[in-house]
Parts: structure tokens; C-alpha cells; sequence
């Protein structure tokens, strides 16, 4: 038993290590020879847990959306209203930390790519579709179905934006400026959920 527990922080440790080299040089500098020597050890320490690139970049998307739903997880039990939950879901998608900065980084280098080791398209599928479904399930309770889309491109949009703006000049798309703007930005979206009668 012990040794699967070892087998799955190993192949936390290496996929760990792919998130800082995409950030730090894109995917072409994400190889095995790199990765091996991120982590100290040999190539054959890597490829024993995944046997190519291709292989790697699954398991880096398997692990940012299985360690986001820890992190929802912990407010989606949380007693929030409605407008409350959207702004925390907001919020936690923000590059707020040194970490997550450094995780959309490597998202924005890697869009730049077309590897023939990454299915680079299928990554980024994969990923707009769990945040597109993500923000729909918060948005749902505020909006009428038939506008429901409308709001989901929105926010997508919105969010989207001040990430990239955020990796493009951290300076001045500060931690506080990030949730500033999301602070402003949702009731907006209340606002303009609620009706005519509502709005003024």
C-alpha cells in the first residue's frame, strides 16, 4: 500500500515540475531531459510514470482540474448566497498567487504552440469546457435560462481578459486589482440579470 501512495506523489512531483517548466520556457522546453533534471534524477525516473510528452500535459490538466475541485469543494459547502459563490468561483480563477500566475503563464505559452507531442488543442478543450460548465453552474441561480448563455460568455470573457492582462503586466493587474474588478463586476451582472424593473 505504502508504494502506490509513493507512486502517486512521484507522479504529483513530475507533473508539478511540467507546470514550472511550461511557465518558465513554454513546451519546448518541456522535455524529458528537463524534466529529469528539474527533479534531480534520471529520464528513465520520468518516462517509468509517463512514457511521453503527450502523456505529461494529460496529467497536468487531470491535475489543475482535480486540485480545483478541492479548492471549490471547500465553498461550495459554505453557507453563500447565490451572488456570493459566483464572486468566490471568480475569484479562485484569478492568478492571485505567485503559483497561479505562474500556472496561466504556462497556459498563455502553451496557446502560442503547435506541438506534434501535445495534442495542444484537446488541452484546451478540455479545459474551456469544465470552466464554461463551471461558471454556468454558479451563474444558473441568478439568470433566466434563456440568458444563460449570454452571461456564461460574459463572464468567460471578462475572466479571461483580466488573466491574460495579469500575466501581460502583473504590475499593474495586482492580487487587489484582480478582486477589485471582480468585486465591481458582479453585481453588475445582478443588476443586469434582474430585469428592467430592477435596474435603475
Amino acid at each position: 500500500m505504502p508504494r502506490s501512495v509513493d507512486h502517486d506523489e512521484r507522479r504529483r512531483d513530475i507533473t508539478r515540475a511540467a507546470i514550472r517548466l511550461l511557465a518558465l520556457n513554454g513546451p519546448r522546453g518541456l522535455t524529458l531531459r528537463a524534466l529529469a533534471d528539474e527533479l534531480g534524477g534520471s529520464i528513465t525516473m520520468v518516462t517509468h510514470f509517463f512514457p511521453n510528452r503527450g502523456a505529461i500535459l494529460d496529467a497536468v490538466t487531470s491535475q489543475l482540474i482535480e486540485e480545483g475541485a478541492t479548492d471549490l469543494a471547500s465553498f461550495e459547502s459554505a453557507e453563500l448566497a447565490p451572488a456570493e459563490r459566483l464572486r468566490a468561483f471568480l475569484v479562485w480563477l484569478l492568478p492571485t498567487t505567485s503559483e497561479t500566475l505562474q500556472l496561466e503563464r504556462g497556459r498563455v505559452l502553451l496557446s502560442a504552440e503547435s506541438d506534434a507531442h501535445f495534442n495542444v488543442q484537446e488541452f484546451f478543450d478540455t479545459w474551456e469546457r469544465t470552466i464554461r460548465d463551471l461558471i454556468e453552474r454558479y451563474v444558473a441561480p441568478l439568470v433566466s435560462e434563456g440568458e444563460r448563455q449570454f452571461y456564461i460568455d460574459l463572464l468567460r470573457v471578462v475572466q479571461n481578459g483580466v488573466v491574460l492582462s495579469s500575466v501581460e503586466h502583473p504590475k499593474y493587474w495586482t492580487p487587489e486589482k484582480q478582486v477589485e474588478f471582480i468585486d465591481a463586476l458582479v453585481p453588475v451582472i445582478e443588476r443586469l440579470s434582474a430585469g428592467p424593473e430592477k435596474r435603475s
